[in-house]
């Protein structure tokens, strides 16, 4: 009805049923998917899933987030926390070197990066992060 009154008012009778052909086609193409596989996770909904211990469906969001170059470093923080605490030491490991290059100076990224090396085994590695964290902080006006 409210598409009838919009179309009625800005096309012609006879254009009409083209209008309203149209007006569906696009509101099919731009309208928002129902189906859960299709739809992005935004990251408050993916945090929820963290917080509830659905890793799976959290790192899942994650990857397919940092797979699109989301440029977001708590998608990666996000995925480090969930690898924690499914005992993945390792691939926390690969997946802070990976979002380190990325987000060389993020201060939570190397805080976390800190835990990340303790896990794996390498203090030396993990008092670098935070003398670097300290550094940065000193150098602030």
């Amino acid at each position: 009805a409210l598409a009838r009154a919009i179309l009625s008012r800005h096309m012609p009778t006879r254009n009409y049923a083209q209008a309203l052909f149209i007006l569906a086609a696009w509101a099919t193409l731009l309208w928002p998917s129902s189906g859960a596989d299709l739809q992005a996770e935004t990251l408050a909904e993916t945090e929820v899933y963290y917080q509830r211990g659905q890793y799976d469906q959290c790192v899942a969001a994650c990857q397919k987030e940092i797979a699109n170059r989301t440029w977001n470093a708590r998608w990666t923080t996000l995925l480090i926390r969930c690898q924690l605490d499914r005992g993945m030491y390792a691939e926390a490991l690969q997946t802070y070197e990976a979002g380190l290059e990325r987000y060389r100076d993020d201060t939570r990224m190397r805080l976390l990066g800190a835990e990340v090396y303790q896990y794996n085994n390498r203090p030396a590695d993990a008092k670098k992060q935070i003398a670097y964290i300290t550094n940065q902080i000193q150098q602030m006006p």
